[in-house]
């Protein structure tokens, strides 16, 4: 889990509005702008960037912060854009579980104004924030969340394998409402999946990306239309290409078989036609949406078919480069993977990829993989004919 903690700002020159209808929503992932403090925040500061009133703002919501305040320079605003802007930052896609797509679908609705100070140069934006779960909600959820993921037993496991247990729990001990009319609003949150075990199609998604983003699955909910309505599911990555969820559904029709598992883009309503799925901002004028076109899909690259669990039989363990030699090239491989995931990024590798740089079967991909590729590279230079395997059972 990589964390950060950072935050989201507002502003406006004349006294704008933005609120968000109760539904909830998803932005398109921008790419986490750095805002990180070397010092401690001070709320009562003027801040004189975007960044800096980005991370104000993230560390209010996360905190559940139904009222506050941000303090920016006037230059920073010169149109409500730059409000929007300031969102954006603040919501993007992070890698910590209780930011991104969590902290934008756990609101249920917002407002702000804005006060313009002529005599310092500043403007005040002053947000008012409904949540769909609480702070002290959030801190059960935690506890369920870490009780469960120990429960799951996901240590070593494939992207695929923890999707796909983590979906079986879901889609088996959450229950749909029989009515969604006036609905406390904690049916919309991932306290309503998990802790009461009661949720509509947005407290699925978001428990099922709290899930996901926990155990280091890279994922994104998706608002949209199904079955007539509004509804909510999820993508996450597996050997490169990323796949549709929709646990909502499995969870409802109680199928022993899964229909809406890890399928592509040509085949996801193909079990279920009369589900058809179209990704969609539910509210297209909201800063806290995207539109869900190219753009978004050009980052999370889609699989056109449902995922094949056989693909990663195609790379041998220890051959990460997948040429069908194992050498240098693949303890180079392993090297820069272990660099990449010591400073808190993603590996790099696909699934396929990562369960073969994983050479020693430990779990984790480091420097003792590429120590033991280069012992066994040295081995068979030498003109022996032994399997990586059996040479393992001789260590």
């Amino acid at each position: 889990m990589k964390l950060y903690r950072k935050l989201l700002a507002a502003a406006l020159s004349a006294a704008l509005t933005g609120s968000l209808a109760a539904g909830l929503p998803a932005r398109a992932a921008l790419d986490a702008p750095d805002l990180s403090y070397a010092a401690e925040l001070d709320k009562t500061a003027t801040l004189s960037s975007k960044e800096a009133a980005a991370l104000q703002i993230r560390e209010e919501l996360r905190g559940r912060i139904t009222s506050f305040t941000v303090t920016v320079g006037s230059s920073l605003i010169s149109s409500k854009n730059d409000i929007s802007d300031m969102i954006s930052m603040a919501l993007a896609e992070t890698g910590d579980p209780h930011e991104g797509d969590y902290l934008r679908w756990t609101i249920k609705r917002y407002s702000y104004t804005t006060t313009a100070n002529s005599r310092n140069g500043t403007t005040s934006i002053a947000f008012t924030l409904t949540y769909n779960s609480t702070v002290q909600q959030e801190a059960q959820v935690d506890k369920a969340v870490d009780e469960l993921i120990k429960k799951l037993d996901l240590n070593g496991k494939s992207n695929y394998e923890k999707i796909s247990k983590i979906y079986s729990y879901i889609a088996g001990s959450v229950t749909y409402p029989d009515s969604i009319e006036d609905l406390p609003r904690e049916y919309f949150s991932a306290y309503g999946a998990l802790v009461n075990n009661a949720a509509v199609c947005q407290g699925y998604a978001l428990l099922l990306y709290r899930l996901l983003s926990e155990v280091d699955v890279p994922c994104r909910l998706i608002p949209g239309t199904a079955n007539g309505g509004n509804h909510a599911w999820n993508i996450a990555e597996a050997g490169g290409k990323y796949y549709y969820l929709d646990v909502t559904w499995d969870s409802t029709l109680g199928n022993s078989k899964p229909c809406s598992l890890m399928r592509g883009t040509s085949d996801f309503d193909s079990l279920l036609p009369q589900y058809s799925h179209s990704a969609g901002a539910w509210d297209p004028n909201s800063p806290l949406y995207s539109d869900y076109s190219a753009n978004f899909f050009a980052r999370y690259p889609m699989s056109e078919t449902a995922y094949d669990p056989a693909s990663r039989l195609s790379f041998r363990l220890g051959d990460p480069d997948s040429d069908g030699i194992i050498d240098s090239t693949d303890a180079s491989v392993i090297l820069a993977a272990y660099a990449r995931l010591s400073t808190g990024q993603t590996s790099g590798l696909t699934e396929p990829a990562k369960a073969a740089a994983d050479a020693n079967s430990d779990g984790a991909i480091d420097s003792n993989d590429a120590s033991l590729i280069l012992s066994y590279y040295a081995l068979t230079s030498t003109g022996s004919s032994l399997s990586l395997a059996d040479y393992i059972k001789t260590l």
